[in-house]
C-alpha cells in the first residue's frame, strides 16, 4: 500500500508541474527526482512558478528568510509557516520541528535558497529522506498544493 501511495504522490507532482497548461520538461534523475526546466506564461494552482524579487504582489513569499526553504499551511504563502536553512530528516522531531505538518498538509512552499552550491531542495513524503516527492529550484514556489511532506535536503541541482 505504501508503494502505491508513493507512486500516486510522484504522479501527482509530475502532473502538478504544469506551465501554461502544458507539461513542464520534468525528468527523472539518478535518484528519481523530478526537475522543473522552465517557467513561462500563466500558471494553474499547484504549478511551480518563479517568484520575482521585489514584486509587491509577492510580498508574502518574501516573509521567507533569504537562504531558506519555507512551507505554509495555507495557499499562496498564508497561514502558519515553517522555515529551514539546512536539511531536516524529520519535520516532526528534527532539530527544527514543524508543529502543524503532522496533521495538516503543506499548501504552499518556496525555495528561497541563495547558495551557489545548492540550487535545489528535494522534499520527501517520509522521515529520513524516504519517499522522494520532487525537487524545487531556487526562486521557485508552489502556491496552491495539498501534500504531506516530512523531510527535505538541499542538492547541487534538480537535474
Amino acid at each position: 500500500m505504501r508503494t502505491l501511495s508513493r507512486i500516486a504522490a510522484a504522479l501527482a507532482l509530475t502532473g502538478a508541474l504544469l506551465f501554461a497548461g502544458a507539461p513542464v520538461a520534468a525528468q527523472a534523475t539518478d535518484e528519481g527526482v523530478s526537475r522543473v526546466t522552465s517557467a513561462q506564461g500563466p500558471t494553474a494552482p499547484g504549478t511551480a512558478v518563479r517568484v520575482p524579487e521585489g514584486d509587491v504582489s509577492a510580498a508574502g513569499w518574501y516573509d521567507c528568510p533569504s537562504g531558506s526553504l519555507c512551507v505554509w499551511s495555507g495557499p499562496e504563502a498564508t497561514g502558519s509557516r515553517c522555515t529551514w536553512s539546512g536539511a531536516d530528516a524529520d519535520w516532526y522531531s528534527g532539530s527544527i520541528q514543524c508543529s502543524w505538518a503532522d496533521n495538516q498538509p503543506v499548501r504552499s512552499l518556496f525555495n528561497r535558497g541563495t547558495s551557489s552550491s545548492y540550487w535545489g531542495v528535494v522534499v520527501y513524503a517520509g522521515a529520513n529522506y524516504g519517499g522522494v516527492y520532487g525537487c524545487l529550484q531556487q526562486g521557485y514556489a508552489m502556491y496552491d498544493i495539498s501534500y504531506s511532506f516530512r523531510s527535505h535536503r538541499w542538492r547541487t541541482s534538480c537535474g
